[in-house]
């Protein structure tokens, strides 16, 4: 009886577990860029869906900056059946800066992906 108890948990675990790896996947290229004083640098951010027919379109991933500036944006494309990029140029206004791409589910809560950029 004690065997089966530990059986379920473990399963329950390993579920728990799961869930959490099929989250949107969401990377950055090249993942961590290292500018010149005042230069701008090409990033790509990657987006892979969780779920095949995702409600929540590309468009909605948001962006935030804290001591970066986006100079340019591109449009998303798409690389393959759920799997996005989106090519920025980007300038870093201080020592380092940060840039998220946040993505909101509601059956799986949120994604996000980071971008940290240092100065040379």
């Amino acid at each position: 009886m004690k065997t089966k108890k530990i059986i379920v948990t473990l399963l329950a675990l390993g579920l728990v577990g799961a869930g959490r790896l099929l989250a949107c996947d969401i990377h950055f290229e090249p993942a961590k860029p290292v500018l010149a004083a005042g230069a701008s640098a090409r990033v790509s951010v990657f987006v892979k869906f969780e779920h095949r027919r995702c409600d929540i379109p590309i468009e909605d991933t948001r962006l935030e900056a804290k001591n970066i500036e986006i100079v340019e944006r591109g449009a998303w494309t798409e690389l393959k059946s759920g799997l996005y990029r989106l090519d920025l140029e980007i300038r870093l206004g201080a020592d380092r800066g940060e840039l998220r791409a946040i993505r909101e589910c509601e059956k799986k809560g949120v994604s996000e992906g980071v971008l940290q950029a240092v100065s040379r």
